[in-house]
């Protein structure tokens, strides 16, 4: 999760410092929108396969335990454990990783 959220404030902090530039005209401002934009997009649409691998990487180098992404969800509900009809795998992809990403390009 740590790596998605650097990438996703990484590209927000990028265009937050350059719209605080006061030397920027409308045009340019317009133009820096417009990448940010498209960068949030191919994270959206590519950048899945890299986050996973880096997390790999991250987990292996520290001999932390990987998520088994096949295995289905469990979460609380009230006072009962629930089993979810999707992966973990669809929850952080679709309900995590895709929403937030959805959610910075409607800014």
């Amino acid at each position: 999760m740590l790596y998605f959220m650097k990438n996703i404030l990484t590209i927000k902090n990028e265009l937050s410092v350059a719209l605080q530039r006061k030397e920027q005209d409308i045009v340019n401002t317009i133009l820096l929108v417009g990448v940010a934009k498209k960068r949030s997009q191919t994270t959206r649409d590519t950048g899945w396969d890299s986050l996973i691998d880096d997390m790999s990487a991250f987990c292996i180098k520290l001999d932390i335990e990987m998520l088994k992404f096949d295995s289905f969800l469990v979460f609380r509900e009230k006072s009962k454990w629930k089993v979810a009809e999707y992966t973990i795998l669809h929850h952080y992809r679709v309900k995590v990783f895709y929403k937030v990403i959805d959610w910075q390009l409607q800014e």
